[in-house]
């Protein structure tokens, strides 16, 4: 048995994406993989890539009896954590998810070490600065939350590991049996990669572009362009071709040029944006400029480091818009129930508002509707446009005209209500010492305003802004955009900003404000100047017939006064023909399961359970479905987007989440589940409609060939927004 583990930070890359079983640990065997070695020194083990030398940082992990690994609850979490944290130290542009929970103290860091299913006290400790090295050294896993007084830190290993390490660079590894498969661990493709095909930078740029993507590829800086595009016409292989070929030419040009590719999620800048440029470039020169640089990750990453949250020791609610989603949830739920034990709310003020709102905040039934109907409003509304109790934003809010995507409130006193619920909301935050996600945007868009930001501004400002899923951005997040440039990037007023977005996939209306904005007012309020557009109209994801099932989907969506950016569906497939998407009723929920994860696992041991996923639209019959033991085993979940990366171990396993949490992913088949009547009455307002077709839009338009649609008899059967694909014929009803 081995008493560390040392790894390099090449090698890192590499064994991020490895699926690994916990037998792994044993041992740390290698099989025969490309730019690998393992090398057996004493009692260490190296795992080193053929581009380790004297000037590479290194991972070191105590290992052995009173290692990490030994009272890890699963060593292969624990393992893939250990990598994260190192890449987070090593790389720009990763961060630790706030969901890990991560403590500072001087060089010492702590984090959750295993998944909240799994053990939620145990927890993971690193030392970042062992013997003032720019290494990284875990040395210890706690069952409970500890001091770091109080855990042991044996720096002796870690001297012993780096005392050997050059000898260990230069030694011939032992010839490795060519069964990768044998060992425990697989190397896997990483996420991002089947998203260009396997087809390198130069290949994109030199056959593959099509004329409507090259033309945004070779766009100039001189003004910011807005990528329109259906699900599936390639719009984020465009952003990171461009991106690539944009950042390598400031790099050849001995320019000092800052780069950013920002996100809405957390998963997206971290999972799969990285996988797609190492597969574009398998070199890896980005993440090794000398003069340019990229700053790659969310919104809300930007703004915390910019507002150096760790040094005031403020913690955002997360860092991942649909994470912070659902935080937010949490803390809504608990605001309502502790209005409702205030006597003034529960008996005068309700009884004051509409007979329909006060029994929807009564009814715990109908409370996930409730918060999912707040969280929308909080979000667009209230905090994007700093409305608070007993302020002329207040009774103008109050007062004003609503839009028809807006929560259903027809009286004065039915805001003030949402208002004191809000209110509570914000004392929760307090409580909870976090600030939630539009409180960061907020005081990130005052920062970017203040002197210090204009004396900063040209030293840690960009050059060039790329941004993926646009459409999840809200008027307040798009507004710190322009400030977010260096002066000297200005060309006449206009800025080399470089949207993504489809609206039409935005499953909230956090693209729309509280006074609505037509198509050319919502890109004017971001500051940059008279945007271009180019559009994307050729579907590289789907087969024909699915392209044909979303056009006909796309009529069912609400009619918004958003001008051309509400145009209908105009996209055609360039793929091989296949079958025609399928609709299923079950008779019964349990008949619906057992049948949707039988073919699903049939289709997994086919395609591999990477390609075939389970998307439910119901949120509540997801979190009841998750806890079926009979069908435990049979998918691998995702009930975050920042849990992508667990798809390495699908294996056989199709993969089971919602439309929400596969944004940005694609798989071969799809089976989109509980698309029922139940879920969409004829007198739900516009803004419920849209978001119930755009998450079912959402869910489909991951399917590459295959797609079948089921809903449930006891539900009331298929939706209304399936009539017309079925009229259509695009859409075939199986009996």
């Amino acid at each position: 048995m081995f008493n560390g583990l040392v790894i390099d930070e090449h090698a890192l890359l590499a064994l991020s994406s490895a699926a690994i079983e916990n037998e792994w640990f044993d041992t740390f065997p290698l099989p025969d993989i490309t730019g690998l070695k393992r090398i057996e020194l004493d009692d260490l083990c190296y795992i080193l890539s053929s581009r380790a030398d004297e000037k590479s940082r290194l991972l070191v992990m105590r290992a052995g009896p009173q290692g990490v690994f030994a009272s890890a609850r699963s060593p292969r979490h624990l393992f893939d954590r250990i990598v994260h944290v190192s890449l987070s130290q090593f790389e720009n542009g990763i961060s630790i998810p706030v969901k890990w929970r991560s403590f500072h103290e001087g060089t010492l860091l702590s984090v959750y070490a295993q998944p909240e299913a799994i053990a939620v006290k145990q927890r993971a400790y690193f030392e970042r600065a062992p013997d003032d090295t720019s290494h990284l050294y875990a040395y210890a896993v706690t069952d409970s939350v500890e001091e770091f007084a109080n855990v042991s830190l044996d720096i002796s290993l870690f001297r012993h590991a780096l005392d050997k390490y050059l000898d260990a660079v230069v030694a011939a590894p032992p010839v490795a049996p060519h069964d990768g498969g044998a060992f425990g661990i697989i190397l896997t493709e990483p996420l991002g990669t089947t998203l260009v095909g396997g087809h390198s930078l130069k290949e994109w740029y030199g056959t593959r572009l099509t004329a409507e993507q090259r033309s945004f590829v070779d766009h100039d800086h001189k003004t910011p362009v807005r990528l329109k595009g259906a699900a599936g016409t390639g719009k984020t292989v465009s952003l990171a071709v461009k991106c690539l070929i944009d950042l390598y030419k400031f790099e050849d040009d001995g320019r000092d040029a800052r780069v950013a590719f920002i996100t809405h999620s957390v998963a997206l800048a971290q999972d799969v944006i990285p996988g797609m440029f190492s597969a574009l470039d398998p070199s890896g020169r980005w993440l090794e400029l000398t003069r340019a640089s990229l700053f790659l990750g969310s919104i809300y990453e930007l703004a915390r480091d910019l507002l150096q949250y760790e040094r005031k020791s403020l913690k955002p609610l997360s860092t991942d818009g649909q994470e912070g989603r659902e935080f937010q949830a949490i803390l809504i739920e608990d605001a309502i129930n502790t209005c409702l034990k205030k006597t003034k709310f529960a008996v005068r003020d309700l009884a004051a508002c509409s007979a329909d709102l006060a029994a929807w905040i009564k009814d715990p039934a109908r409370r996930r509707g409730l918060v999912q109907e707040l969280i929308n409003e909080f979000a667009c509304v209230i905090d994007a446009e700093n409305i608070r109790k007993g302020t002329a934003a207040a009774d103008s809010y109050v007062n004003d005209r609503r839009e028809p995507w807006q929560m259903p409130l027809r009286t004065e006193q039915d805001r003030q209500v949402v208002l004191d619920i809000h209110e509570q909301y914000c004392l929760e935050l307090e409580r909870s010492n976090v600030l939630s996600m539009d409180q960061m945007i907020a005081d990130f868009n005052r920062y970017l305003l203040t002197h210090e930001w204009r004396q900063l501004r040209e030293k840690n400002g960009f050059d060039l802004i790329f941004v993926d899923e646009f459409h999840y951005f809200n008027r307040a997040e798009r507004m710190t955009l322009h400030n977010l440039f260096r002066r000297s990037a200005i060309t006449e007023g206009r800025l080399p900003l470089f949207m993504a977005y489809d609206l039409k996939q935005a499953p909230t209306d956090a693209f729309m404000g509280r006074l609505r904005e037509d198509a050319g007012n919502m890109f004017k309020s971001i500051g940059a100047g008279e945007t271009e557009l180019v559009e994307l109209t050729q579907v590289f994801r789907s087969t024909p017939e699915i392209a044909n099932f979303l056009r006909d989907l796309d009529g069912s969506f609400p009619a918004l006064d958003l001008a051309g950016e509400w145009g209908a569906y105009s996209s055609n497939s360039v793929e091989p023909h296949g079958d025609v998407p399928t609709l299923v009723t079950a008779s019964t929920i349990t008949g619906l399961v057992d049948d949707v994860f039988r073919q699903a696992q049939s289709a997994a041991n086919r395609h591999g359970g990477r390609q075939v996923a389970v998307l439910c639209l119901n949120d509540d019959l997801f979190g009841k479905y998750l806890k079926l033991g009979r069908i435990a085993d049979k998918f691998v979940p995702l009930t975050s987007r920042d849990e992508v990366a667990q798809l390495k171990y699908a294996g056989k396993r199709c993969v089971f989440s919602t439309p929400d949490y596969v944004a940005g992913l694609q798989f071969h088949t799809v089976f989109l589940i509980n698309v029922d009547r139940a879920d969409l009455q004829d007198d739900d307002g516009i803004g419920k409609r849209r978001r119930f077709v755009s998450r079912c839009y959402l869910g489909a338009s991951r399917a590459k060939k295959a797609l079948q649609i089921v809903s449930n008899a006891e539900r009331g059967g298929p939706a209304d927004i399936l009539a017309g694909p079925l009229t259509a014929g695009s859409l075939k009803q199986i009996v």
